[in-house]
């Protein structure tokens, strides 16, 4: 999909979920606005709130930064491609599912 003008804010925060045998949940945060179509973002730390194996509920840990900067250009429904595998979108607070390391053991 082509990009188009966003409504991306310094500070907001998206989540990529991607896995195929376990699922993993990724969050970035909004640095920096590049242009109407592009932002820069960088990878953020999380934590669980609430573990229930195989389960985790993961949430975001704005400003805990683990990586360097990346410009991503955003897509035309609000989400910025990753990876082949793996789009983030815009976070909502709310918990993201995220495969229990301790499962099984």
């Amino acid at each position: 999909m082509p990009a188009t003008t966003h409504d991306f804010k310094v500070g907001a925060i998206l989540y990529a979920s991607w896995g195929y045998d376990q699922t993993n949940v990724d969050f970035y945060e909004v640095t920096a606005l590049a242009g109407k179509t592009m932002i820069v973002m960088r990878p953020i730390e999380s934590e669980c709130e609430s573990s229930k194996p195989p389960q985790d509920m993961m949430i975001a840990k704005p400003g805990a930064f683990t990586g360097k900067p990346m410009r991503k250009r955003v897509h035309k429904r609000g989400w910025v491609k990753m990876a082949s595998y793996s789009n983030a979108y815009p976070w909502d607070g709310t918990p993201k599912y995220e495969t229990s390391f301790g499962w099984g053991h």
